[in-house]
Order: C-alpha cells, then structure tokens, then sequence
C-alpha cells in the first residue's frame, strides 16, 4: 500500500540520518569542546522556542487547508509571520548585543544572541516547506534532503571547526537548515 511504502521511505531516511549522525560524533567531540556543544544548545533551545512563538505553528494548517488557494493562503501567512517574527527577534538581539552589560546568563547568551533570529528564519522556512511537501506526498524528497541536510550541517561545522571558525556548530546549523529551505523552496 501507498501508506506503508511512504512510511518506509521516511523510516529510511530517518535511519540514513541518524547514522550519518552517529557515525560522525567521534570526529565532532574531537574538534569541538564541550563550551562549543553548550552554546549550541543554548541556540537550538532558543531558535525552537522562538520558531513556535514567530509563526504561531501555522505550518501546520498547511497540511489541513483544503484546496490549493487555502494551501497557499497558508504558506504565505507562515512565511509572512516568519519573516517579520525575524525582525522583531533581529532588533532584540542587537539591543541585547550591543546595549545590555554582560553578567552571567546575558554574558552566555550575547555569544549567541545575533545568530538566533538567522536561525529562527531558515528554521520556521524549512518547516513551512516541510509541511507543504507531506501535504503533496513528496515522501521520497523529504527523507533525501532530511540526509543531505545532516551532511550539508556536519561537513561545514567539521570544516569551520578545523579552521578554528568561532561558532562553527552554530553556523554549520544554520547552513545545513538555509541548505533544506533553498532544496524545498525549489520543489514548492
């Protein structure tokens, strides 16, 4: 049956990407020290808070919008909501950055800060596009970018990192999301 060769498909790239993963750890704890491991989870905590909060998880009526008009209604509110969410989140890190004193917590997260609403962008467009190809049933192209998009993160952030790049995992995430929302963008 159609549901059980797309279930398959998406088990395998999810297989697929997490060995890519497990394969790849060793080579990572070694360019990278645990601070490193630390600022990125700070990042990814913020860029998924702040995702759900900038477009108010409307990613998600795409999948149950009849019709393609509504379809496309929903797109364009999610993209929408994405990118001005971005802009606002894109002036609270600058005051943060560049107007807040650093002392504990603040120090941590002016580290960080000016990268999150990069991040919040390239995430909430990836999932938009996510969501509108499992409502088309284009399984077979979400488990091959879901894999590429774990080679697209890892090889750069290895790259940045032997390169002594300041933030390599960030920008490596970053890369590998703006790698999936520009693969998506192209099969909208």
């Amino acid at each position: 049956s159609s549901f059980f060769r797309n279930t398959l498909t998406l088990i395998s790239g999810t297989v697929a990407t997490q060995s890519i993963v497990f394969f790849f750890s060793p080579v990572l704890s070694r360019v990278f020290a645990l601070v490193d491991f630390g600022y990125l989870a700070n990042y990814t905590a913020w860029v998924a808070v702040l995702v759900l909060l900038g477009n108010l998880r409307y990613e998600q009526a795409i999948i149950v919008a009849k019709g393609r008009r509504n379809t496309n209604r929903a797109v364009v509110l999610t993209g929408t909501l994405s990118v001005l969410s971005c802009l606002v989140f894109a002036i609270v890190a600058v005051v943060i950055y560049f107007f807040c004193p650093g002392g504990g917590y603040l120090r941590d997260l002016k580290h960080i800060v000016l990268f999150i609403p990069v991040g919040v962008l390239v995430t909430s467009i990836s999932s938009l596009f996510i969501q509108h190809n499992v409502k088309t049933g284009k399984f077979k192209l979400l488990a091959g970018v879901t894999a590429t998009q774990v080679i697209f993160t890892i090889g750069p952030q290895i790259l940045l990192g032997l390169l002594h790049v300041k933030d390599a995992l960030i920008i490596g995430t970053i890369i590998g999301f703006t790698f999936t929302a520009v693969v998506f963008g192209y099969f909208l």
